[in-house]
Order: structure tokens, then sequence, then C-alpha cells
């Protein structure tokens, strides 16, 4: 329902902790988040909440994906395919090996830089891959 521990920061989104930034050094970090939801229907577990509440929870959720990327200095953030839904690790397996797989090799190789870009610069940020 409504009261659970998912959509309990929908309600009082400053109950969480963000993490703290750089706090993993230069600790090279990949992560691969669902991508955001643009449609304008509610998944059914949200549709309980009211429009403050559901805007706070995509808030929260946008918040914490930027503080995660942001505890490394050399990270990256990368979207699941569009339609892959919270599961696509297990849904889109094939996908989310060759993303880490590129990853490695890309630190392997020397090619991923040795810092994260500036708040300003989207240079380490992927979006959707097909």
């Amino acid at each position: 329902g409504t009261n659970s521990a998912l959509t309990a920061p929908c309600r009082r989104p400053l109950s969480t902790v963000p993490a703290t930034a750089g706090r993993l050094g230069d600790l090279p970090v990949l992560q691969i988040v669902q991508t955001p939801e643009e449609s304008a229907d509610r998944p059914a577990w949200l549709a309980g909440l009211s429009d403050f509440e559901y805007d706070n929870h995509r808030a929260l959720y946008a918040a914490a994906r930027d503080d995660y990327v942001r505890m490394s200095n050399r990270s990256r953030l990368e979207y699941a395919p569009p339609d892959a839904g919270h599961g696509f690790p297990v849904t889109e397996r094939e996908f989310t090996l060759e993303r880490i797989r590129a990853f490695i090799g890309e630190l392997a190789d020397g090619s991923f830089p040795a810092q994260h870009p500036t708040d300003d610069s989207p240079e380490n940020e992927v979006t959707n891959h097909d």
C-alpha cells in the first residue's frame, strides 16, 4: 500500500540522508539506473499519492541518483533501456552485462577519465542504450 517503506520518503523527502560527495575518492563506479518515467501515468504502486507526494517521489529518486554518482570522482551514470522497468538487471541481462564489460574495458585500457568532470559537464553521463 501507500504506507510502505518505498512511499514513506515521498511524504517526508528530507527523512533520507544524502550520500557524501567524494566519499569514495577515485574508486571507479558505474551506476546503471532505470530510465526516469516521462509518462503522465503513475505506476500502480504510486497511484495513492497526491500530486505533491508524487513530485516528491520523483525529486527524491533524482536527488539520490545524483548523490550516489557524486560519491566517487570517477563515476558514470547510465540509464537502462526506456521500457526495461525496475528489474532490468534480470530482464535486460545482456544489456547490463555489456555495460559492465564496457566499463571494465575502459578502466583496463585507460580510456575512462581519471576524474569525474564538473557538475556542469555531462561528459560521463550516458543516456539510453538501445
